[in-house]
């Protein structure tokens, strides 16, 4: 009868343990001059959205720049690069590839700092409405086509990105890849500016949801899994060894 009950028992903190994997606590790394409403709706989805124990940093471009990449991953799982942008070293191939290669997110929403060049992306002029061009699951959901305006406008980029927001007049507001190991999202609209929870709904769940995405936080850890249901095990072989004595 005390076997059984160890037995359950441990089965019980293991189910307990692998549930919990599905929802790790989120750091970001806000790299900029915040402004307007950006540090209000970010609590907003720290507090409301995002696992608990999530949470944000603001730090300038000079103490980016000054950070190791390996550094930086340490830290923080999503790099975000708000609008109106900052003086910053945002190299593709130093910067921004070696954090998405240690698994990290990036975001550049609306920022002037967003990589070109090496990172397959070129701007150009252009705009006008803007409009879900792609359903991307965990990124799109629940999106709609009403967005507020835009800052930057990619007119065209190579196999590595894909378009989910796009212009009628041709051209994308919206690009995101899976690159190097890791998530990166570059938008026109600054969802991060306009995103208020109480005033626009839709650009904030964008906002939340490239959150998310990024920084895989709604994707079980299976390494962590594997390991913890290792654990599990071992935990009821030994109490049916130790009290079949």
């Amino acid at each position: 009868m005390k076997t059984n009950w160890y037995s359950k028992s441990a089965l019980a903190l293991l189910v307990a343990g692998l549930l919990s994997t599905n929802a790790f606590a989120t750091s970001i790394g806000v790299v900029g001059n915040t402004y307007g409403n950006e540090v209000s709706n970010l609590n907003s989805m720290v507090a409301s959205g995002l696992p608990s124990g999530s949470s944000f940093t603001v730090m300038t471009g000079a103490t980016f720049d000054a950070t190791s990449i390996a550094d930086l991953r340490s830290s923080y799982d999503v790099l975000l690069f708000t609008w109106p942008g900052v003086s910053a070293n945002t190299d593709w191939a130093s910067r921004i590839l070696p954090f998405l290669s240690l698994g990290g997110g990036v975001i550049f929403d609306g920022s002037a700092d967003a990589p070109g060049g090496a990172s397959g992306l070129t701007y150009g002029g252009g705009g006008g409405s803007m409009a879900i061009s792609a359903v991307v699951p965990g990124l799109t959901d629940g999106i709609t086509n009403d967005f507020a305006n835009y800052h930057v406008v990619i007119s065209s980029f190579d196999a590595s990105w894909n378009e989910f927001i796009s212009f009628s007049s041709g051209g994308s507001a919206g690009v995101y890849g899976e690159i190097g190991g890791g998530r990166i999202i570059v938008t026109g609209p600054d969802q991060f500016f306009h995103g208020d929870p109480t005033y626009d709904v839709n650009q904030y769940n964008l906002g939340l949801n490239e959150l998310t995405w990024v920084s895989g936080a709604s994707v079980p850890d299976t390494g962590s899994s594997i390991l913890l249901f290792s654990c599990g095990l071992g935990m009821i072989a030994f109490f049916r060894r130790r009290l079949a004595k």
